[in-house]
């Protein structure tokens, strides 16, 4: 026991709870973060008397404002602070690019990018003087992909990604891993229909656990999954 896993608004609902499942399992602390959190959640806030911290946060991270002093209440309610999962994805719509005002646009930006950054920074200064840390950015595969009507949300996590490759050189001389999880298709909530052919949020959240559990001494740069049969 004794690490945190700070769960930043995973990709879909289902991920989030199978992720969460799976490392509460594993005695992990966990501090979640969405904007809400579903009466049916698997999972509920620990009391005082439990030996496992669950708290959740209810806050919009497209604020960048609420992320300081989410970081603050952080650092007063947990031990140590050794994992930090960015997970936003938000994309309001598929269409043409000249379809976005500013607004909209500043939105995606906001929270698939911007929110993961100063999260990464916040949180990295508390690892750095621990000594040790892991900072994992789920990225998703339209930072690859760049389809047609996805330019918002794919110039995003394309930053993301950029961003990823840089902080894991600046962090590595502190012992803080970084790693880039880029999955292709979840049959997950982010999506209005089922897409049966696509991995379960079960799947991926293995995968994200197989990254944690890697040894000391190595580290997933940047690991692409994806359906079998899906392209990429």
């Amino acid at each position: 026991m004794g690490k945190l896993v700070f769960s930043l608004r995973i990709i879909g609902s289902r991920l989030l709870n199978e992720l969460s499942k799976l490392l509460y399992d594993r005695n992990f602390h966990l501090g979640l973060v969405s904007r809400t959190f579903p009466e049916d959640y698997p999972l509920r806030e620990s009391l005082d008397s439990d030996d496992k911290i669950i708290r959740f946060y209810k806050t919009d991270l497209k604020k960048s404002e609420n992320i300081k002093s989410l970081c603050v209440e952080l650092r007063q309610t947990f031990p140590s602070i050794d994992i930090l999962i960015n997970n936003a994805g938000y994309n309001p719509r598929k269409t043409s690019f000249d379809n976005y005002d500013i607004d909209e646009y500043g939105d995606v930006i906001d929270l698939n990018l911007k929110a993961p950054f100063f999260l990464s920074q916040e949180l990295f200064r508390t690892m750095k003087e621990q000594g040790s840390g892991h900072i994992i950015n789920v990225i998703a595969a339209m930072a690859y992909l760049c389809k047609e009507n996805w330019a918002p949300y794919a110039s995003s996590k394309a930053g993301l990604l950029a961003f990823s490759r840089v902080i894991s050189k600046e962090c590595a001389k502190y012992g803080i891993k970084v790693s880039s999880i880029i999955p292709g298709g979840i049959n997950s909530g982010f999506r209005a229909e089922e897409r049966p052919e696509y991995m379960s949020p079960e799947s991926v959240a293995r995968v994200i656990q197989q990254v944690i559990d890697a040894p000391e001494d190595v580290v997933f740069h940047e690991l692409v999954i994806k359906p079998l049969g899906e392209s990429i």
